[in-house]
C-alpha cells in the first residue's frame, strides 16, 4: 500500500494537479492585491472589470477559467501587468550530492608566521604584531 507522501508526490505530476496550483497562486496574488488596495471588495473588482459579481466572485475562489484576456481584466482592475509566464525545463533526475562532514582544523599557532609582502619581507612574532603589520 502506497503511503500518503507517495501518493501525493504522484499527483504533483498531473495535469489537473498543476493547472489547480497556478490556478491558486494567481488567485492569491489577486486577494493580496486587493488588500493592498484598502481591502478592495469584489463588487468593486466586478466594477473594475465589466464583469457581473457573481463572475469577480468566482474568479476570487479559483473556480473561474482563467482566460488571457481575463488575466488583463483583472491587472488592469487591480492597477497592475502581467508578465508573460516563463516555460522552465525539466530538469532530469541528479544523481544524490555527496555529502561531505565538515571537520574543524586545528587551531594554527600565530607566533613566527612569515608573511611575505610584494614590495618587502616581514616577520610576525606575535598576534599582536600581525594586527600592527595588517594597518601598516
Amino acid at each position: 500500500m502506497k503511503t500518503f507522501a507517495e501518493i501525493y508526490d504522484s499527483m504533483k505530476d498531473t495535469l489537473e494537479y498543476q493547472v489547480e496550483e497556478l490556478a491558486l497562486a494567481f488567485t492569491e496574488s489577486v486577494l493580496l492585491r486587493m488588500e493592498e488596495l484598502n481591502d478592495l471588495k469584489g463588487k468593486d473588482l466586478a466594477e473594475r472589470m465589466g464583469t457581473s459579481e457573481a463572475y469577480a466572485s468566482k474568479l476570487l475562489k479559483g473556480k473561474g477559467n482563467f482566460t488571457l484576456e481575463t488575466l488583463v481584466k483583472l491587472a488592469r482592475a487591480l492597477e497592475c501587468h502581467i508578465e508573460p509566464p516563463a516555460l522552465i525545463p525539466l530538469q532530469k533526475a541528479q544523481p544524490a550530492a555527496q555529502v561531505i562532514p565538515f571537520v574543524k582544523s586545528p587551531k594554527i599557532a600565530i607566533a613566527n608566521f612569515r608573511a611575505h609582502a610584494v614590495s618587502k619581507q616581514m616577520t610576525v612574532e606575535s598576534k599582536d604584531d600581525l594586527t600592527t603589520a595588517a594597518a601598516a
